[in-house]
């Protein structure tokens, strides 16, 4: 490899949506981000399609603004959040918002879905606990409340598939990212006719399935003109966030733990093949197809991550919500300086269920609950609360995928932009009394998003060969075992009291 080569990554996330340039070394050369279009509406939290692609164009043209030659870009892959997606017509035209991946919007569907096909039939095709946020279910809405659209979709796209098909005119799908319909047997890696039939959808509206980064098409020559690429350039199939997030932090193997942490967060770990039985089951833990050749994966989350941290600082920092670009700084600096447990509040408990709960006690009813307050807590008390909830959850997540897979984890590497809070990093370790790792980079979506684009250019040999060139480096992170005791007693409290009744919920 004599020639300048870069690699373009695209990280379209809940929060911000962001483009970094990869040398073959895995070293970001140019970069830019701007903060997600997301609208608020009556019926559900939206984006829209054309809004979200000029963003990618301009993007796009930041970057190769950003490079002496753009003939050097030799590839490019696209990482996004899951389930949310695209309806176009037979012409290629979008017909509909894209509704956010959270919203509960679909939330009767759920019912819908156990009482006609049942949650372990499911679960056994899918790998998924039924839950509202999967594409099948919003196909479902959108065909009961909009009609007329539905009857017009000639194809669903999700989000990365969208912009692969904006920059080429394909219509592909990668595996990770069909995990996430609860339409893909995971098993077989091809649509399962019987959850289309279940749902009642034509197969030749979904794409066709590929393996993440296979090369799918070149760019086009009008977005040649509008972003400054060239034409010659490579876009492969992309995949997950969260999971191509995983392939940068070199987590494709069995025994490694993976905390991603964003607006949500993703606690992973690879497997050989699909674990889909009773126990994990009934945890509510999710399987999918991984990003790396012949994977899978196991996963939960907590719904509402740096969500939980973003609402705290809003709700006490007016001056918090105007600043999006230097947000991560901003936050930085008041979690330093707020974040300590003492006496006043190692009795303050705020569980993070903004959004519900997840495994391995999934309950959509469940609320955000602060027990514990006093008159003399302050703002930083609450911050604190909020920071341990998220550790302990954490904690408990990463036990039960321990104990139900029956894969100890000797590493657990922490990836996402929010490690540069770390204070809240320290935190981690210490809740888990063990040492973690922090992936030397703060964009693990993009990273992985362009070593896929390296591997479908054909100009590495393997996914191997692509983690070997450009995998950063992990800083570690030792637990202070003065606080991980003290924390290790917080710990068994706050897993008591997420047990009881009027915190857990009632479903």
């Amino acid at each position: 490899m004599g020639a300048v080569m870069y690699f373009l990554g695209i990280d379209i996330g809940t929060s911000f949506w962001k483009a970094v340039l990869y040398n073959e070394k895995g070293r970001a050369v140019a970069e830019d981000v701007r903060a997600a279009l997301i609208h608020n509406g009556s019926k559900y939290d939206f984006y829209e399609p054309e809004e979200l692609w000029q963003s990618v164009v301009d993007l796009i043209r930041s970057i190769t603004a950003q490079v002496k030659n753009p003939q050097d870009i030799k590839g490019i892959g696209v990482a996004a959040m899951a389930e949310a997606g695209v309806v176009l017509d037979k012409n290629g035209n979008s017909l509909y918002p894209i509704i956010a991946w959270y919203d509960d919007c679909t939330m009767e569907q759920t019912g819908w879905w156990e009482k006609k096909a049942g949650k372990k039939a499911v679960y056994d095709i899918t790998g998924l606990y039924i839950k509202h946020i999967y594409s099948a279910n919003k196909l479902i809405w959108l065909k009961r409340n909009e009609p007329v659209i539905y009857n017009k979709m000639a194809k669903w796209l999700c989000i990365p598939d969208f912009i692969v098909y904006k920059l080429t005119g394909a219509y592909s799908m990668d595996y990770s990212i069909a995990s996430r319909t609860m339409l893909l047997d995971i098993k077989k890696r091809q649509w399962s006719t019987r959850m289309l039939d279940f749902a009642e959808i034509e197969e030749n509206v979904m794409p066709r399935l590929y393996p993440s980064g296979t090369g799918v098409g070149k760019v086009k020559k009008e977005v040649a003109e509008l972003t400054g690429l060239k034409t010659d350039t490579v876009v492969v199939t992309g995949g997950h966030d969260h999971v191509c997030g995983a392939l940068a932090a070199g987590v494709v193997k069995e025994g490694i733990l993976l905390d991603s942490i964003g607006t949500a967060e993703s606690l992973f770990t690879t497997i050989n093949k699909p674990v889909l039985n009773e126990a994990v089951f009934k945890t509510g833990f999710s399987s999918g197809c991984h990003v790396y050749p012949g994977q899978y994966y196991v996963m939960g989350g907590i719904y509402t991550s740096g969500a939980v941290v973003d609402w705290v600082i809003r709700l006490f920092n007016d001056k918090a919500g105007l600043l999006k670009k230097d947000k991560l700084e901003l936050y930085e600096k008041i979690i330093n300086e707020s974040y300590g447990l003492t006496a006043e509040n190692e009795n303050l408990f705020l569980f993070p269920y903004f959004r519900g709960s997840g495994p391995p006690d999934v309950n959509y009813s469940r609320k955000g609950i602060i027990t514990g307050l006093m008159t003399n807590h302050t703002t930083k008390d609450i911050l604190t609360a909020a920071i341990n909830g998220l550790s302990c959850e954490s904690r408990k997540t990463a036990e039960a995928m321990e104990k139900y897979t029956g894969k100890k984890m000797r590493e657990f590497i922490v990836t996402g932009a929010l490690t540069r809070l770390k204070a809240w990093m320290q935190v981690k370790a210490n809740v888990l009394s063990r040492e973690i790792e922090l992936a030397d980079t703060a964009e693990a979506g993009t990273l992985g998003a362009a070593m896929l684009a390296g591997l479908g250019t054909g100009l590495f040999k393997s996914a191997d060969e692509v983690i070997k060139a450009m995998k950063p480096g992990n800083i570690n992170v030792k637990p202070d075992f003065a606080d991980a005791e003290k924390l290790n007693n917080y710990y068994k409290t706050y897993k008591k009291l997420s047990a009881q009744k009027d915190i857990k919920g009632r479903s």
